[in-house]
């Protein structure tokens, strides 16, 4: 087996594809999003400075979500040349999640922002969220493609709607209810469409496969309302 690797997708197309894509929700008020850099610390005088990388809470891209009561996103992107992304364990490198990575993902969830992984992969994108990492790396230490959630085509410039199917895996998953427990977990752990989330819904995601058919059919669908920019106004 060929070991994971981005050697042929460094990443540079996809992100050249988020910058469109970005550009068109802010253009359209439906969402700003910036791509961060990592925190640095520059020590010592002009003449013999040196830059020191400072612990990273953030992932790729932050921003707010107009059309969804300008509730925080938090994304991180990954690219590569095989259908596997691997997921890295603590004090391990290699390409892939790294555990960090999930960590801030998982925090910044808990604190109420919405979290996406997206995944460039054979020229498509697709989606996952932390809860489906986390089932990952008790069941294999990586994720497949076929294991991921698929992004439906957008208008214009949004070449992938990723926050139409986040906005619709949040639901789904939640069953509209965004408070009183973790907003994400593994879709076979998930109440009914439309019921109320108890706290007690909000434990571990489990090991149990996240393939059920009904289930990724109704997180897989986008929704079919549309996102509102602020103001009350129908995006266009």
């Amino acid at each position: 087996m060929r070991a994971n690797t981005n050697r042929h997708n460094d990443g540079r197309q996809f992100q050249s594809l988020l910058e469109t894509i970005h550009s068109a929700y802010e253009s359209r008020g439906i969402a700003r999003l910036r791509k961060t850099d990592p925190p640095v610390r520059v020590m010592g005088n002009p003449a013999k400075a040196r830059v020191v990388f400072q612990p990273n809470p953030w992932l790729d891209y932050a921003g707010t979500w107009g059309a969804n009561n300008g509730r925080a996103i938090i994304v991180e992107a990954k690219a590569t040349s095989e259908p596997t992304l691997r997921i890295i364990g603590e004090g391990m490198t290699g390409a892939g999640i790294k555990h960090a990575q999930l960590v801030n993902a998982e925090g910044w969830r808990d604190a109420g922002a919405a979290v996406a992984f997206l995944w460039h992969y054979n020229a498509e994108v697709r989606i996952f969220t932390p809860a489906m990492v986390r089932a990952a790396l008790t069941e294999r230490k990586s994720l497949r493609w076929i294991d991921v959630h698929k992004i439906p085509q957008g208008e214009g410039f949004i070449v992938f709607d990723y926050l139409r199917a986040l906005y619709s895996l949040t639901k789904c998953i939640t069953g509209g209810t965004l408070h009183d427990a973790k907003p994400e977990q593994t879709s076979r752990d998930v109440p009914p469409r439309g019921a109320l989330l108890r706290p007690e819904d909000g434990g571990e995601a489990t090991n149990r496969r996240r393939d059920d058919a009904a289930q990724t059919e109704a997180c897989n669908a986008p929704d079919d309302r549309p996102l509102v920019a602020p103001g009350g106004q129908q995006a266009p």
